[in-house]
C-alpha cells in the first residue's frame, strides 16, 4: 500500500511541476512495460482519451503531442490502441 501511495504521490507532483510532452512520453514508457512484443514494439490498448486521462490534460492537448511522434515515425495511432514503435528512440525522450 506505501508503494501504491508513493507512486501516486509521484505522479500528482509530475503533473504540477513536468510538461504535458514528457508526461506522455513517461505514460507511454510505463505502459511499454507491461504490452511490450518481442520485436521491441508494443500495441497499448488504450484510446487517446484515456491516456490524457493518465496524464492529466485535454484530449486534444494529448493528440497534438502524440501527432508530434506519428509523425516522426514513433508511434502510430489507431482507434482505442496506440502502437509503439521505436521504444529506444522513446526513452531517450524520456530520459530513461
Amino acid at each position: 500500500m506505501a508503494e501504491s501511495v508513493d507512486r501516486l504521490s509521484r505522479r500528482l507532483l509530475e503533473t504540477m511541476v513536468v510538461g504535458l510532452e514528457l508526461r506522455i512520453y513517461r505514460r507511454l514508457i510505463d505502459l511499454v512495460a507491461s504490452f511490450r512484443a518481442p520485436n521491441n514494439t508494443a500495441t497499448i490498448p488504450l484510446c487517446q482519451a484515456s491516456l490524457a486521462d493518465l496524464v492529466r490534460a485535454t484530449r486534444l492537448s494529448s493528440k497534438q503531442m502524440l501527432h508530434r511522434l506519428v509523425d516522426q515515425g514513433q508511434v502510430r495511432v489507431r482507434r482505442g490502441r496506440i502502437d509503439v514503435l521505436d521504444i529506444d528512440a522513446l526513452s531517450r525522450r524520456c530520459g530513461y
